[in-house]
This record gives C-alpha cells, sequence and structure tokens, in this order.
C-alpha cells in the first residue's frame, strides 16, 4: 500500500522571504481560503509564543498543562501542524487566553 502524500502545513505556504516567527509574514497560498487557514494559525502561533514568553513555561510545561503531546506544541509554535480548535483552546487556557471568533 503506497503512503499518503505529506499534507502541507500551514508554514509551507509562506511566501519567499517570510519567516514563521516574523511580526508580519506573507503567504502564497493556492487560494484564499487556505490562505486565511495559514493566516490564523500564525496568528494563533504568535499569540502563544508570545504569552509563553511572558509565562517563562517551557514547551513540555505547556502541553502538560494543557493535556497534549510536547510535539503537539512544538508543531503548532512553528507552524508545521494543523491544530484542532480543542487543542487550540487548552493551550490558549493553560496560558491565560480565550479563543473568540471575531
Amino acid at each position: 500500500m503506497p503512503t499518503p502524500a505529506r499534507r502541507p502545513s500551514p508554514v509551507d505556504s509562506l511566501a519567499p522571504g517570510s519567516r514563521w516567527t516574523d511580526d508580519e509574514v506573507s503567504f502564497d497560498a493556492p487560494d484564499a481560503l487556505t490562505e486565511a487557514a495559514c493566516r490564523t494559525v500564525w496568528e494563533i502561533s504568535a499569540a502563544l509564543r508570545a504569552r509563553r514568553g511572558m509565562t517563562d513555561m517551557s514547551i513540555s510545561e505547556l502541553a502538560a498543562a494543557a493535556g497534549v503531546r510536547r510535539q503537539t506544541v512544538s508543531g503548532v509554535l512553528d507552524g508545521t501542524t494543523w491544530p484542532d480548535l480543542v487543542t487550540v483552546a487548552r493551550l490558549a487556557k493553560v496560558l491565560g487566553r480565550r479563543v473568540t471568533v471575531a
């Protein structure tokens, strides 16, 4: 049985010259919906990185407190994972944030 192709992650849609940890990024996604999803994950990641820095929590501590794997937290922070809403809500709660829809 062939191995399924790897699904592109949010970081894969960054425009040339953009880095995931930049204060502003540009995306070169195949369509507007994918671009919006990538930007949302980038915004979540940036907010989590900032909040984590304010609390001095390690990735392992954040993962344990949120009840998710360390690899999941790393993937969200570096843009290599498409987090589900439950994961985002758990991480946000641990960092004293709420998930809201604008």
